[in-house]
């Protein structure tokens, strides 16, 4: 069995892991609760930026500036993927059995001209930081190591989420948004920019994805184009168990996840991380099936 010390170390891995899926997650979650669009491009997104992060870094270019030249590229990809595979889709009404899965195929092939477009571009194999690019500080208090990086990425996610938060509920963006997620026509009739507001729901997300990446890689001091598709069920995860449209549950969910994870690997062996994680669901959707903090009617 692992000491208290082995625990108590994973514990703050557990937080700052935790942080990243809550960033990932409330962006992917601005999607599917707001759109009612299942964004696979999303984790794309998310790997090109956390690629893109590192590789900056690698040709000398300062942190500081990577992370805002990454952050304006997640920018530019939610734009097109709302102009290029959303909103010309949207119109077309591709319904099979009530649902328009049009978005759905088409943000999809735009993920896959991205991971195309990645491995291309940088290659297939894991980019890693040199030590003296990213030097990491450490704080040691007892038995127990904090990373400079952890403290950032922690702080990070609390300030962003926070401030979505805010936007969400105390502006008149949050409630347009809010409007659109309850009723698109109704919204349209009332005077609202649907088309300006989702646009602005679109390059948020991506934002939010942008940022995830960034975190992760800084985190792994490394990134490859799986990074994606190992992150994209955990967001979809997060977003089920903490119930659509909440970003609090979104939140508590990722903490959720994260201790399951973690515990598991440490107590079980890594091999079971997944198991343990995806039995959970079935257990609090089976005790909450709208979601821990989630409601029959979506809300944002």
């Amino acid at each position: 069995m692992p000491g208290l010390d082995t625990v108590l170390q994973q514990l703050v891995y557990t937080i700052a892991l935790a942080a990243a899926y809550g960033l990932f997650a409330a962006g992917f979650l601005l999607i599917f609760g707001v759109l009612d669009v299942l964004n696979l491009g999303y984790a794309f997104v998310f790997m090109i930026c956390a690629i893109m992060c590192v590789w900056l870094t690698l040709q000398g270019i300062p942190l500081w500036a990577s992370i805002l030249m990454t952050i304006a590229v997640g920018v530019t990809l939610g734009m097109l993927t709302d102009v290029l595979a959303y909103r010309p889709i949207l119109r077309l009404k591709s319904l099979i059995g009530g649902v328009n899965f049009g978005p759905v195929v088409s943000t999809l092939a735009m993920g896959q001209i991205i991971a195309a477009v990645t491995q291309n571009w940088f290659g297939t194999n894991l980019i890693s930081f040199q030590v003296t690019e990213f030097p990491t500080k450490l704080y040691t208090i007892g038995s127990i190591t904090i990373t400079s990086v952890q403290i950032v990425v922690v702080v990070a996610a609390a300030v962003l989420l926070f401030g979505l938060k805010l936007v969400l509920s105390r502006t008149s963006f949050g409630t347009s948004v809010r409007a659109i997620s309850q009723n698109r026509s109704m919204a349209e009739s009332l005077g609202i920019n649907t088309t300006r507001v989702v646009a602005g729901v679109w390059v948020l997300s991506s934002t939010l994805a942008a940022i995830a990446g960034i975190c992760i890689a800084i985190m792994n001091r490394a990134a490859d184009p799986t990074i994606g598709t190992n992150y994209e069920l955990k967001g979809f995860i997060i977003v089920v168990i903490g119930g659509l449209g909440s970003v609090g549950g979104a939140v508590l969910a990722a903490v959720i996840v994260a201790v399951l994870e973690t515990a598991s690997a440490l107590y079980l062996g890594g091999q079971y991380s997944d198991v343990v994680t995806l039995g959970a669901v079935i257990v609090i959707l089976a005790i909450r099936p709208f979601g821990l903090l989630g409601v029959r009617r979506r809300t944002v």
